[in-house]
């Protein structure tokens, strides 16, 4: 196999990129277009190995991963940004924890930090967020003028103090080559020629890292897909599907809610009934869903993920197909998704029991909307299930706890301490990993 669901190395990192878009339209491929120059710069640095270069350039496109912090977005798109640390410390944590750079991480936490304020920053880390920043801002700069004149006296200004003056240079080196400030936004999208070239693992690391980003946009949903996933698991094991067809239904599961990194927030935690409007922006996450992942994956892995709220009796969305359009595959993974949504807390509602969820479960069989079949061996087997759902979901709360409260540590620091003794508790803190260290000045 020579790639994930379908998806080749370009594909993905398309999917990654658009599912970046849909946060802010105001961040529309920015990431992709900091990759890039970050990328060159790196190259032109030399000495740095291939692998290296397509780390960073996955770092660099992942940069603003933490801007849920929507309140941030507004500042982050000025050329003038001051103290903006709450989606630099949660991207740091979110990428350590949720991806292959873990190492690399604390170049995010750092990548708005001026330069001068880099005492306690490791040299690598450094550099490596000193170029994001650079092209970060560079790109935001690019977004509202055209001028290399007016750009090259808005870097000049701050050499030495907020970039590294040799970073600058470089960047304008590189820039008679590749022609950042001239090239159309429009023809940024390519990544070709830049030889990034992910393996099986890296491809599985990043689809769960871009997962686990969607569910953890609201603390209700935090292990919706891992037990959307291990529910689909179970009951293709109970139907002695081949290998081929797990796998399909496993990535169909894993991407059948991609498309609700663009619902609002408001949405998604509503606590209670939605209005009809509402209503109409939650059930277009299908829609986009497909958007994202059309001509890009495996077409039976598509039609499974877009397919999860249609059923049998005609009476689903968003296209009110019918027990002869739908697959085994599509049937497991809509039940899937109901048991996921029963057993788990919602906005409107606590987790029900396992009478209670049979009972819903058994209704909507009985009223023509789900398989009758597959509802029988999530009813008989259900304690089985019920113990590997509380086995994986316990591993992706625990890391997700652990994120919530450093990040809300680490900021709780930062209003209590002043800039360099708080900056050094951090540099303490990515040394040690322990995050409640008291440090005497």
């Amino acid at each position: 196999m020579e790639n994930i669901a379908g998806v080749n190395n370009e594909g993905f990192i398309e999917i990654i990129s658009d599912c970046l878009n849909c946060v802010d339209p105001r961040l529309i491929n920015h990431g992709l277009r900091v990759a890039n120059m970050t990328y060159r710069m790196l190259e032109a640095q030399n000495g740095h190995s291939q692998k290296y270069l397509q780390d960073v350039f996955m770092l660099a496109m992942l940069h603003d991963i933490g801007a849920y912090k929507t309140e941030e977005i507004d500042q982050m798109i000025q050329f003038e940004t001051k103290n903006i640390w709450q989606h630099s410390i949660y991207g740091y944590l979110f990428i350590k924890n949720f991806s292959p750079l873990g190492s690399l991480a604390p170049a995010i936490l750092y990548h708005h930090l001026d330069l001068d304020k880099m005492e306690y920053v490791d040299e690598e880390i450094k550099n490596i967020a000193q170029i994001i920043n650079l092209c970060d801002r560079i790109d935001v700069y690019l977004q509202e003028r055209n001028s290399d004149e007016a750009l090259a006296a808005c870097l000049d200004h701050e050499a030495g103090t907020r970039f590294e003056k040799e970073l600058i240079d470089l960047f304008w080196e590189i820039n008679q080559e590749y022609q950042f400030t001239t090239k159309p936004f429009s023809k940024w999208k390519q990544v070709t020629g830049l030889n990034i070239s992910l393996s099986l693992v890296e491809l599985d690391q990043y689809l769960s890292m871009l997962i686990s980003l969607i569910d953890f946009r609201s603390h209700f949903t935090v292990t919706h897909t891992i037990t959307t996933c291990t529910v689909s698991l179970q009951l293709a094991k109970l139907f002695n599907l081949d290998e081929e067809r797990v796998f399909k239904i496993y990535y169909g599961a894993m991407m059948h809610d991609l498309g609700k990194i663009a619902i609002p927030i408001e949405i998604l935690e509503y606590p209670g009934k939605l209005s009809d409007e509402a209503m109409v922006t939650m059930r277009n996450h299908v829609a986009i869903t497909r958007n994202l992942l059309d001509k890009r994956i495996d077409d039976e892995i598509l039609e499974i993920a877009c397919r999860h709220h249609e059923k049998l009796n005609g009476q689903g969305y968003p296209q009110g197909l019918g027990e002869n359009d739908l697959s085994l595959e599509q049937r497991i993974v809509a039940i899937s998704d109901i048991v996921s949504a029963l057993c788990g807390n919602r906005s409107y509602k606590t987790s029900f029991s396992k009478e209670k969820t049979c009972q819903i479960l058994t209704q909507m069989a009985q009223a023509g909307e789900l398989d009758q079949v597959i509802v029988n061996q999530v009813i008989l087997n259900y304690d089985h299930i019920e113990g590997v759902i509380l086995k994986e979901a316990v591993r992706v709360l625990e890391t997700y706890n652990t994120i919530i409260v450093t990040y809300n540590d680490i900021l709780k620091k930062k209003k209590e301490l002043p800039s360099q003794h708080w900056l050094r508790l951090v540099s303490e803190y990515l040394k040690t990993g322990i995050v409640n260290l008291q440090i005497d000045y």
